[in-house]
């Protein structure tokens, strides 16, 4: 957001370039960065304690191998839902608990 800011300061010293400018620059600005994917959610490295990655297979702290979360398959969008979550968060579905 302050680089926006910057910009449009900058743009606006010079008429009628601030508004072309402004018009290719703000979108571009406003969109998410390449891939757009979402980061992968957290997770503790039981060795160090470090937040990394829940994709990660070690800890980019201390090297330390890092178990994969055990999941299970919604069953009304098949989305995969880490073990003991009560509702899907994709789809809002309830979780059945496997005994």
């Amino acid at each position: 957001m302050e680089t926006m800011k910057e910009s449009a300061k900058e743009l606006g010293k010079s008429s009628g370039a601030g508004l072309g400018a402004g018009m290719v620059l703000i979108p571009q600005m406003m969109q998410q960065p390449a891939g757009g994917a979402a980061a992968a959610p957290l997770v503790v490295c039981p060795n160090c304690g470090a937040h990394v990655p829940s994709n990660s297979k070690f800890c980019a702290e201390c090297g330390g191998k890092i178990a994969k979360s055990k999941t299970t398959k919604c069953p009304k969008c098949g989305e995969e839902v880490p073990a003991g979550t009560k509702f899907c968060p994709s789809c809002g579905k309830k979780m059945t608990v496997s005994k």
